[in-house]
């Protein structure tokens, strides 16, 4: 994907954030001319958490996570049944082939990273296969 094409596809992410507070106030009306116009500091994703920056409605929220926060406060990261669908899904897709034989030890943090979850449905769901934890 060249700049161009990803500079086309970070806009139409933008214009769908939008519906989040903190980005509406912090993204230009028009859209961006180039890459490096985009900014943001981990202090900013702090000082949102854990709603502001939600570009759903809470009703929609399905499973939250949260950094350790070992260098300040937590930042937060809420997943929708859309997105923890999305994961599972680009997980299976990888071509790991799992099966009813086999033992997946899952070693990402349990609550924190977001990959745990779906990695963890992924092995249960598609290959019948037991996971630790």
């Amino acid at each position: 994907m060249n700049d161009q094409e990803k500079l086309n596809r970070l806009n139409q992410l933008l214009e769908y954030c939008k519906a989040s507070a903190f980005y509406r106030d912090r993204i230009q009306e028009q859209p961006l001319g180039s890459l490096e116009e985009l900014k943001k500091t981990k202090e900013d994703l702090r000082n949102q958490s854990p709603f502001g920056l939600l570009c759903v409605p809470r009703g929609e929220l399905y499973q939250y996570h949260e950094s350790f926060g070992t260098t300040g406060l937590p930042v937060s990261v809420w997943l929708t049944r859309e997105d923890f669908a999305t994961f599972t899904n680009e997980l299976v897709g990888l071509g790991v082939h799992f099966n009813r034989e086999d033992t997946v030890l899952v070693r990402f943090p349990y609550s924190s990273h977001c990959s745990r979850h779906p990695c963890g449905s992924a092995v249960w769901k598609f290959a019948g296969a037991r996971r630790t934890p």
